[in-house]
């Protein structure tokens, strides 16, 4: 059965459908209403720490805009969700093999295709360059491989599907070995500063 990543939320009616599609059975021959088993609609969806758009505490409280929104959406879907704390790195991954259902903030690509329905986006989000005061004026001239092919310390989120000229550079073996792979949500400030790099990629 394919799981739900959600690249951002969506109309409710549409996410009301895609729900019901993931955890209603398929009925082979009409039945009288009364005669449907009642199936209940439960789903599991890891959550990173991402404010404020969602976050979930020890205990496992979940919480930010997001949550505020998908609340709604349940409430409307008749559903129930369990929520797991995963990190982002490892989020699409328990999706592929069936530990979560649902999976917020997920870039569309044909490989996640294979094990996952998409929702449709409700906003467009742009990723950034950010980058040290020593390099900032090269950055506004070169382009992403020229910097990285001039030891510009990039650092890159795993597991997260980024533009074409990304992509591209992770495609080249040398390339893709001079970029600095992380696991570690936290802000991007700090990244540079902990593990002086020269740049980071976040969203706006």
């Amino acid at each position: 059965m394919k799981r739900l990543l959600i690249t951002t939320f969506i109309p409710i009616f549409l996410l009301f459908n895609s729900l019901l599609l993931l955890s209603v059975p398929i009925v082979a021959e009409p039945q009288a209403k009364s005669q449907l088993p009642e199936v209940p609609c439960q789903l599991s969806m890891g959550l990173s720490e991402w404010l404020p758009y969602q976050s979930i505490s020890d205990s496992g409280i979940p919480s930010g805009f997001q949550i505020d929104l998908l609340k709604q959406i349940t409430a409307e879907a008749g559903c129930e969700f369990s929520y797991q704390s995963v990190k982002s790195s490892e989020g699409i991954e328990s999706v592929a093999t069936g530990k979560l259902d649902v999976r917020m903030n997920a870039t569309p690509s044909d490989e996640r295709r294979e094990f996952a329905n998409f929702s449709i986006p409700y906003r467009n989000e742009f990723m950034l360059l950010y980058s040290t005061p020593a390099w900032l004026q090269r950055c506004q001239t070169m382009s992403l491989r020229e910097l990285i092919e001039r030891g510009f310390r990039l650092a890159v989120q795993k597991g997260v599907v980024f533009g074409k000229e990304l992509r591209d550079i992770q495609a080249n073996p040398v390339l893709n070995r001079k970029l600095i792979y992380i696991n570690n949500d936290s802000p991007h400030v700090d990244l540079v500063n902990q593990l002086n790099l020269d740049g980071i990629i976040e969203d706006a």
